[in-house]
């Protein structure tokens, strides 16, 4: 029995060897060409032709599920690969694309790159769910429009207040939806400045307001950029009382026979830094009246015009000061009316 035993393990080695390797080679070969099914959900995207004036608004669904069918080992290559490698898309040729500003149009899916290198016969897509996508699609124009001038937000720093704002250009190239870019007319809206804290001049690019951009439209050019000059905060104060000084004109001096009368004080407004406001005094302000001639009627009343000249004194000791003169203050009016006879003294 033993014997037996031993020749039916032991005997011919060299046959039952090679017949073990066939027989792994085999189970190989099968195991690799048993068929297997799987399905991926996979995004898809969409291809437009180039120079094509049209955007992809809405796409349904999101996904599409594709299932295929192969030898198992490379259905699982497939799996592996999946992630990183294999997408949808839909492809838009020019010709194919519809006319308007907006349309909905279906359109097959194809697998991009399913196959990875393998032959042809060795994978196939079964199925496709949906074998279709519904696009909305919307015209893109492009536009040449005025730049409005960006508003100022938040504070400088105290004791400055905005000087000006500038945009370094009048016109900008912009590219969106044509419903969007006809809706902003003539001029593009910008995004505001912050000035917050600043007390020195900047400059820096500036982009279009948030609700534009949020409506897809971009500028496609160069951005333009915003100045913003800064300058000592001014204030302004109304000084009551100032003294009028008058003056004759050579070749009209004051009558004799007549009174002068006019305005002996006036209130004057000022304008300028806080700091150099803060040392005014009214004793500083001078308003002189010159008079212009007027020919003289005996005994009666005339009146005549009398030009107002401001000015600071010291001159040069309140930098940035100036007198805000007020249009009806730009000259007094005065009346020379004949003196009373002196009275006659009893005898």
């Amino acid at each position: 029995m033993g014997m037996f035993l031993r020749g039916v393990f032991l005997g011919n080695l060299g046959a039952k060897a090679t017949a073990l390797v066939l027989a792994v080679l085999v189970w190989l070969y099968v195991r690799e060409e048993l068929t297997a099914d799987t399905y991926l959900v996979l995004p898809y995207e969409v291809a437009l032709a180039p120079g094509t004036e049209w955007q992809v608004l809405r796409q349904e669904p999101s996904e599409v599920r594709v299932t295929f069918k192969g030898p198992s080992r490379t259905v699982e290559i497939v799996k592996e690969k999946a992630a990183r490698e294999i997408r949808g898309r839909v492809v838009l040729r020019r010709e194919e694309l519809p006319a308007g500003d907006e349309a909905e149009v279906s359109w097959p899916v194809r697998v991009a790159d399913a196959h990875f290198g393998i032959p042809y016969e060795r994978i196939a897509i079964t199925r496709k769910e949906p074998a279709e996508v519904r696009l909305t699609l919307g015209r893109v124009v492009t536009r040449s429009l005025r730049l409005q001038r960006p508003a100022a937000e938040g504070e400088p720093e105290p004791g400055f207040e905005i000087a000006s704002v500038e945009v370094s250009k009048n016109k900008v190239l912009v590219r969106g939806l044509k419903k969007a870019v006809e809706a902003l007319g003539a001029a593009l809206p910008l995004e505001k400045v912050d000035v917050s804290g600043r007390r020195e001049n900047f400059f820096h690019p500036v982009q279009p307001a948030p609700a534009v951009v949020e409506a897809g439209i971009e500028i496609v050019e160069a951005p333009p950029y915003v100045s913003v000059q800064l300058r000592p905060a001014l204030e302004t104060r109304k000084i009551e009382h100032v003294p009028v000084s008058v003056s004759w004109p050579a070749g009209f001096p004051p009558p004799p026979d007549r009174n002068l009368r006019i305005e002996k004080e006036i209130a004057v407004s000022l304008r300028g830094p806080t700091e150099a406001m803060a040392r005014v005094e009214s004793r500083n302000v001078v308003v002189h009246a010159a008079i212009e001639p007027v020919e003289l009627v005996e005994g009666k009343v005339v009146s005549g015009i009398a030009r107002l000249h401001y000015s600071l004194h010291p001159p040069g000791q309140f930098r940035g000061v100036e007198v805000v003169v007020d249009p009806a203050r730009q000259d007094l009016s005065y009346d020379l009316e004949p003196k009373a006879p002196p009275p006659v003294a009893e005898k």
